[in-house]
């Protein structure tokens, strides 16, 4: 994540905690920055035994919680497995779809869409 500050003077800080499992504590990684020349920069992986750490089913609807302002640009890398041997897949109903095609939705979530994709097909 990067995120800058508004004007000079003021801070901004943008951060991204990691939910922990059964066995393990949450984790949050952060960064605070007070010059519009050098933004708020974050950049962190699933810590071991957090939840996002482990393959999941889409059930799972909570791995971590961004704290980002206005302006900020997420950059997201992601490993998974489109319904590989699921027996009910998840579902979304969505305004307007074409069946067969994937579309990525907000990685907030589908009802308030503040974290919309760029440059991939989506919904919205």
């Amino acid at each position: 994540m990067w995120s800058p500050p508004a004007a000079q003077g003021s801070s901004v800080t943008c951060s991204i905690e990691w939910f922990g499992g059964v066995n393990s504590n949450n984790k949050e990684v952060s960064d605070t920055s007070v010059s519009v020349a050098t933004p708020a920069h974050v950049t962190s992986s699933p810590p071991q035994q957090s939840i996002a750490s482990f393959w999941n089913k889409p059930q799972v609807l909570n791995l971590f919680l961004l704290t980002a302002p206005v302006g900020t640009i997420i950059d997201v890398d992601l490993d998974l497995i489109f319904s590989d041997d699921e027996t009910t897949p998840q579902t979304y109903a969505v305004a307007a779809a074409t069946l067969g095609t994937v579309y990525y939705l907000a990685l907030d979530n589908v009802a308030t869409h503040i974290y919309v994709p760029v440059s991939l097909t989506t919904t919205f």
